[in-house]
């Protein structure tokens, strides 16, 4: 894949994927939604952050500020009380990011999903495409069956059932991404949270939650423009948190 510019400068988190230019953020990008509780600490509050705020049938970036408010009516003694992430004016629900050197306030060209989507089952795609821009932009997610190892007893059958999220965009060069694998599925499947142009470059970045419980979520952000050679698109931030339910 050419490198493509973006109006995001981040510094990668070392996980599958890195940005593909030099970071020159002072601090790793931080991602994590808004009403949420984090057990053990892992975002820095304060007013460097950015929301995604739903606006009519859309969403918009903005600034804001994040507060992580110890609660201590979640845990016994002398365990540490979780932190409630909290925006103002009581914004539960929203994603919120930090660590961008550089970003525009304003509407964001989003991928029209369902209010609550579904966790893709073995066999099944779907195509995820921007309300403005070009057709090539567009990504289709399949989820397939893993390439599950051999049984314990030495026979052919499957030791677990699984399955793994493989992106595809078309183009003058066609791409393929093995995005996540899970070789045992457990509880719900990874779902999608968001699906649009975060970093304005013209192509699709995904927020996928890979919480394997209602109850828990892993998110996880990848945008387009932190790709590396041959894949769609790169991982830059991730947060573990629970409803508290």
């Amino acid at each position: 894949m050419y490198m493509k510019s973006t109006r995001f400068t981040l510094q990668a988190i070392v996980f599958c994927a890195t940005i593909a230019e030099p970071a020159l953020a002072e601090a790793p990008p931080q991602i994590a939604v808004a009403g949420l509780y984090e057990w053990k600490e892992q975002i820095r509050p304060g007013g460097d952050w950015w929301g995604i705020f739903p606006d009519g049938n859309g969403y918009t970036l903005q600034p804001t500020r994040v507060r992580a408010i110890s609660d201590p009516d979640m845990v016994i003694p002398p365990e540490k009380p979780p932190r409630q992430i909290r925006v103002p004016d009581g914004n539960n629900g929203v994603i919120v990011f930090r660590g961008l050197m550089s970003a525009a306030a304003g509407p964001l060209n989003v991928v029209d999903l369902p209010p609550y989507p579904a966790p893709l089952q073995p066999g099944k795609s779907v195509v995820l495409m921007l309300r403005s821009g070009p057709e090539k932009a567009a990504i289709r997610i399949t989820a397939e069956p893993d390439p599950a190892p051999p049984h314990p007893s030495g026979g052919t059958q499957r030791a677990a059932a699984g399955y793994q999220l493989v992106l595809q965009r078309g183009g003058e060069k066609p791409l393929k991404q093995v995005l996540y694998t899970r070789s045992q599925i457990k509880g719900e499947g990874p779902r999608l949270r968001w699906a649009g142009d975060l970093d304005r470059d013209g192509y699709v970045d995904l927020i996928y939650n890979f919480g394997e419980h209602h109850t828990e979520t892993k998110l996880m952000l990848f945008l387009s423009s932190a790709a590396k050679e041959g894949e769609i698109v790169g991982l830059v931030a991730q947060w573990t948190g629970t409803c508290g339910c």
